[in-house]
């Protein structure tokens, strides 16, 4: 298990634009791009997971009955930038929560939600793939009628996907911390009437 490195990207990537049937080379290359920018785990040389490249939020929407959640004070700005943007953009397939719910189990011996005791990748009849932590009947439902099927994962697999999951929690971080030092001055946030 491993991420793909820029060569096997885009091998991956011609794969996916050629399945759109594309008409003209230009738009066969738009198709490339836009793969491109995600990052992609290569589970066993057969199954491949796409991991988004998370959108950087720089405007928020809160509840004007409350204090704006920007401040003056710089570093509550942006420690709420940051844990906003962590909360709400960064995509873990629900490992996380998957994670804590194995610690309830441990230390309470219960767990809320829809966990899963046995995690499963859905693999589409193209080769994508993408766990699955918690339950969902009626999507699973749907999936399956259109071709999906079930691989147990492995807990190398879980140990695998959970290290790269960390390496793409810190890059994000790391790439919010950059986009702070250039338009933290741009970040804001607006009341709205939600009661009234």
């Amino acid at each position: 298990m491993k991420l793909m490195d820029k060569a096997e990207k885009r091998a991956h990537a011609e794969k996916l634009a050629d399945k759109w049937g594309c008409r003209t080379p230009e738009q066969f290359e738009r198709w490339v791009k836009h793969y491109m920018r995600d990052d992609y785990l290569d589970i066993d040389g057969e199954h491949v997971i796409e991991i988004e490249k998370p959108h950087v939020k720089s405007e928020f929407w809160y509840d004007d009955e409350y204090d704006s959640p920007l401040t003056d004070d710089e570093g509550q700005r942006r420690a709420y930038f940051m844990a906003a943007n962590m909360d709400t953009q960064f995509k873990d397939f629900g490992l996380a929560e998957w994670d804590r719910c194995n610690r309830d189990l441990e230390e309470i011996g219960c767990c809320t939600g829809r966990y899963l005791s046995e995690p499963f990748l859905a693999v589409w009849p193209s080769g994508e793939c993408y766990p699955h932590f918690f339950y969902d009947r009626d999507y699973l439902r749907m999936d399956e009628a259109r071709g999906m099927t079930r691989i147990p994962m492995t807990a190398e697999q879980i140990d695998g996907l959970r290290e790269v999951m960390d390496g793409q929690r810190a890059k994000f971080e790391k790439r919010l911390g950059t986009y702070w030092k250039r338009y933290g001055d741009k970040v804001c946030a607006h009341g709205y009437w939600a009661n009234r």
